[in-house]
């Protein structure tokens, strides 16, 4: 089953009816509620976005936090 979306030996498993609804609903939010292009956004544009509060999610993988969070740092 492909519940953590992995097998042992760490190959993907991202065909389980688990892992297609949960795709199914990013993209509708994505195409509901996203901005215009958001899938093309990368790291600046989305901080931007954020900063601004033209986007109240923002999943990401760096260090973006430190920046957001603090009222010194320029948005």
């Amino acid at each position: 089953m492909a519940d953590a979306g992995f097998d042992e030996k760490w190959k993907p498993e991202l065909t389980s009816p688990e892992w297609k609804e949960a795709v199914t609903f990013y993209v509708n939010m994505m195409k509901k509620y996203g901005p215009p292009g958001g899938s093309s956004n990368g790291h600046n544009e989305n901080r931007a976005l954020f900063a601004t509060g033209k986007c109240a999610m923002w999943i990401d993988a760096t260090v973006a936090a430190g920046y957001l969070a603090n009222p010194r740092s320029p948005r």
